[in-house]
């Protein structure tokens, strides 16, 4: 399926031999939804579908697995908010499926957020949700600008990393001990150090509710003792490096301007190798190509947030949710 209608549905991410993964979808158009609460989804379930989908008898192995087997999500639309949200398992919140998942459904031109599929039982780390506007001073940007250029490359950008996630996300964030055993000389060591990371403490999921219909749910994190008690403990992830990984950082970049702003990178050519550092630089262009806003930087993944602080600094209505207020 693929459209330039926008559409809201549900979708499977299938394997093949080989390991690649193919989406599999059902759609209706966004003027046929149903309206459930503030939402605007597609009114077949996973379950629905896949058995209907079974019952045809494809000559695939995949219709030999029950509808839980293979990752899946669904997209649906916030009516009050107007924009979309793709819920997806995390194997399928890659920056290529979920372009593919876009395209599919028509999304192309459409604000749209990318979060933790409902049913998933698997933590994550995701954009404020239920937030469109959220209000940033504009000191706070220029200070996580300045923070970042001041730092040279030797420096530990992990509290960077720290400031950035609490701008774009509402879980809690604490520095934890961790340990790890390494062999060295023959030997196992136990090296000890600490780490930033977040806490879930809940997480959405879905039901079989009583009409045999699949509902919304909120579960508490947590793991079953030796005595089978339940024991709500919060899951903890850690921050990730925005600073320092490309992936992460074109992760900052989507999560803080949606898609309808490019990123271009490119790799500098130095006169003098041996005087100047490796330099990359990282623009953020409209879909006409026009640049909005570049840094230069000695890292690609250092340039690429400086680059989205930039869009948000100077130009105004460059994130969908986030408003930047003060002089």
């Amino acid at each position: 399926m693929s459209t330039d209608k926008p559409h809201v549905g549900i979708f499977w991410g299938v394997k093949d031999e080989s390991g690649a993964i193919s989406l599999l979808t059902d759609a209706t158009p966004l003027e046929d939804a149903e309206l459930r609460g503030n939402f605007l989804i597609y009114s077949r379930g996973h379950y629905d579908v896949w058995e209907s989908w079974r019952a045809l008898k494809p000559s695939n192995e995949a219709a030999e697995r029950d509808c839980e087997f293979f990752p899946r999500g669904r997209v649906v639309y916030h009516a009050e908010k107007q924009y979309f949200i793709i819920y997806a398992d995390s194997e399928l919140r890659t920056r290529r499926l979920v372009a593919q998942i876009v395209r599919m459904f028509g999304l192309e031109s459409e604000s749209y957020a990318v979060k933790s599929a409902l049913h998933s039982q698997i933590p994550h780390i995701a954009i404020k949700p239920d937030l469109v506007r959220e209000k940033v001073d504009r000191t706070t940007l220029v200070e996580l600008k300045q923070s970042l250029l001041s730092l040279c490359p030797s420096s530990s950008k992990e509290p960077l990393d720290v400031q950035l996630f609490k701008l774009i996300c509402d879980q809690p964030a604490r520095m934890v001990e961790r340990s790890e055993v390494v062999t060295m000389d023959g030997r196992s060591v136990t090296y000890i150090y600490n780490q930033w990371v977040s806490e879930m403490h809940k997480f959405e999921t879905t039901i079989i509710g009583e009409n045999n219909e699949i509902e919304a749910a909120t579960a508490v994190c947590g793991e079953f003792d030796a005595n089978g008690e339940f024991v709500a403990r919060p899951d903890l992830k850690k921050i990730p490096k925005y600073t320092k990984e490309i992936d992460s950082a074109i992760s900052f970049k989507d999560s803080v301007l949606g898609s309808r702003r490019l990123l271009v990178t490119e790799e500098l050519e130095v006169d003098d190798i041996i005087m100047d550092p490796q330099l990359f630089r990282a623009k953020i262009v409209d879909p006409q190509g026009g640049v909005l806003s570049s840094a230069v930087t000695d890292t690609l993944a250092s340039a690429i947030v400086l680059a989205v602080l930039n869009d948000l600094l100077n130009n105004e209505g460059a994130s969908w949710w986030i408003e930047v207020t003060g002089c």
